[in-house]
């Protein structure tokens, strides 16, 4: 009789948002006092495999997830020990979701504006990606490169000034989708009415035109001129 003993082992699945393989994602295996034992790397069917596993407690963690995706927060326990039945099916299912910046563009009244064109640029001043806000003032960028970059308003709505430059760093340390809030303010330009003594004027009465002369609109000095 040959009794064979085989190296304790256990799988794990690694998938996207829409259950295709992702290779190449890091897992550690910890044990119970802290330290990584040993860790393991996705192939390309998402397979994640820790073999030789001495007895004892253990967690197995995501360490560095993929490019352009959220690091995993699933950590999933496991008891090797006299008992121990190598399993035939991966112990678990850890999904990966996209990074994402969500813009929400609003004006001074947080009402939503649409058709602001956003550019994520790269140190380089490169645009990487750009996006236009919906009529609910969304604008999103996803699965973005890890690295260091500004996202710019490149085209505020019409009537509106743009925002200032966010800069902002991407890399394996998000675990959720970051949004920003942006304001718009109206574009505008003032000046004061003033005699010749610098007192100022209301009620003096002006008129915007364009550069062929046509009438836009009226306006009124206040009491402050």
């Amino acid at each position: 009789t040959v009794i064979r003993d085989d190296y304790t082992r256990v799988s794990l699945r690694k998938q996207n948002e829409d259950g295709l393989p992702l290779a190449g994602v890091e897992f550690a295996l910890l044990q119970e006092d802290g330290p990584t034992l040993m860790t393991a790397v996705s192939n390309e069917l998402g397979l994640v495999t820790f073999e030789r596993i001495p007895y004892g407690s253990y967690t197995i963690v995501e360490t560095a997830p993929p490019t352009g995706y959220l690091k995993s927060d699933t950590s999933i326990q496991l008891i090797v020990d006299g008992s121990f039945v190598n399993p035939t099916d991966p112990i678990a299912t850890v999904v990966n979701c996209p990074n994402e910046i969500i813009l929400r563009k609003v004006d001074t009244e947080w009402n939503p504006l649409a058709g602001a064109v956003f550019a994520l640029l790269n140190v380089y001043g490169e645009q990487v990606m750009t996006v236009v806000s919906d009529e609910d003032g969304i604008a999103r960028f996803v699965k973005i490169p890890y690295g260091q970059y500004t996202l710019s308003e490149t085209k505020a709505p019409e009537g509106f000034s743009p925002m200032e430059d966010i800069p902002l760093t991407v890399d394996g340390s998000w675990t959720e989708p970051v949004e920003y809030t942006c304001v718009d303010i109206p574009n505008h330009y003032e000046f004061i009415k003033v005699d010749n003594r610098s007192n100022p004027l209301a009620g003096v009465k002006f008129v915007l035109e364009d550069t062929e002369g046509n009438y836009l609109r009226e306006l009124i000095s206040g009491d402050d001129g």
